[in-house]
């Protein structure tokens, strides 16, 4: 059985639509948390989203990454970490731990900054078919429920998804694409089934583009 949130309680199945039009909200800079819309065996939708470290759209060699697998991970609050959990998603938890002297004395001056956060890793597979990750300019003023031309959507190929890496975005919303686990694993498989990415405005990135 899915679990479904959303504010005003309605009709509980969101179309990727619903994402950007169910609620009516202005761009905030405020956004502190991931919002889960909805849970099932079949994909999960995030409004809001927060990363966690940095995202690795591009695919970059890490110390625990190969490279060109294409990774980004998600933070959750505590409740809805037990509701994907109960969808078998891998959510870790991770513990700020100070480094020196000097970033003891900051946690301890400033405890709500450094709380533990949950969080869980998706990944983004390009071999068969490419995410559909529509990118949109947010010029600070348009309410999220106004109408956008698809003349302002730009739907990124293979190669442009390492631009998001080093985008200042404003807002994020997404479905998740979950699978049960392999024959020989223990958690959900989650990859990126679409996006809709609004960054935040620079009238230079209108004129040049990326």
């Amino acid at each position: 059985m899915a679990h479904n949130r959303e504010g005003s309680g309605k009709n509980s199945n969101f179309s990727l639509l619903s994402l950007f039009l169910s609620h009516a909200r202005h761009f905030r800079k405020d956004i502190t948390m991931t919002k889960l819309l909805q849970a099932s065996n079949s994909q999960i939708i995030l409004e809001d989203v927060q990363f966690m470290f940095k995202p690795n759209f591009a695919g970059r060699q890490e110390k625990y990454n190969r490279e060109g697998d294409r990774y980004f991970n998600v933070v959750v609050n505590p409740e809805d970490a037990d509701i994907l959990r109960q969808y078998g998603v891998n959510v870790k938890v991770w513990e700020p731990k100070a480094k020196d002297a000097e970033m003891e004395k900051k946690m301890a001056e400033n405890p709500d900054m450094y709380e533990p956060q949950c969080y869980f890793k998706v990944r983004v597979y390009t071999q068969f078919s490419v995410p559909s990750v529509a990118i949109i300019y947010d010029d600070g003023e348009t309410p999220i429920d106004a109408p956008i031309d698809p003349s302002q959507r730009t739907y990124f190929n293979e190669d442009q998804l390492g631009l998001i890496d080093e985008m200042e975005i404003a807002l994020c919303d997404m479905v998740i694409r979950r699978r049960e686990p392999s024959e020989d694993g223990t958690y959900a498989r989650l990859d990126l089934k679409s996006a809709y990415i609004r960054v935040a405005a620079n009238p230079l990135e209108r004129k040049y583009g990326f």
